[in-house]
């Protein structure tokens, strides 16, 4: 899952997607999100931040790069990697994420974009944030929702 901003100061904005979800049949604002592929394990390790990641955060940030180049047409570093054993229902099922938060540059494009996706990226201040968060007909990812929560009350990250 990559949780990404664009932008310095007063002109930062959180990038988000809108995308339409066949299970839920409607859309759901989310983020830029995809499987670590095989080839993102392939590398040898990175240096992040000062430190040299172990295999699972090297995949991830890989993997966080292709993937929001591919529904975003934009580039992204990661800044920060969390923990590779957070699940997402641990009840239901093993499946884990990891979530890369990081800084996009450059301008969105749907290239990239696979035929059966039907993503549109936003990018939003803080005030459209607590807006769309207003809306009670509006989905929302599960690993989204808490960052808009923070952003609402607290403002934007320091980077």
């Amino acid at each position: 899952v990559v949780i990404a901003f664009i932008g310095e100061g007063d002109d930062m904005k959180m990038i988000l997607t809108d995308e339409y979800r066949l299970p839920i049949g409607c859309r759901e604002i989310g983020s830029v999100a995809g499987v670590i592929e095989a080839k993102d394990y392939d590398c040898s390790p990175i240096l992040f931040c000062g430190k040299n990641l172990a295999s699972t955060a090297t995949a991830a940030c890989r993997a966080a790069v292709r993937e929001f180049k591919e529904e975003t047409g934009m580039d992204f570093v990661p800044y920060e990697v969390s923990p590779d054993n957070l699940y997402s229902s641990a009840g239901m099922t093993n499946e884990s994420v990891c979530l890369v938060i990081g800084k996009a540059t450059g301008t969105t494009s749907k290239e990239f974009l696979e035929e059966h996706e039907d993503i549109d990226t936003m990018m939003l201040t803080r005030d459209e944030i607590v807006e769309l968060m207003s809306r009670q007909e509006v989905a929302f990812s599960k690993y989204v929702w808490p960052f808009l929560w923070t952003i609402k009350h607290f403002g934007f990250p320091k980077f």
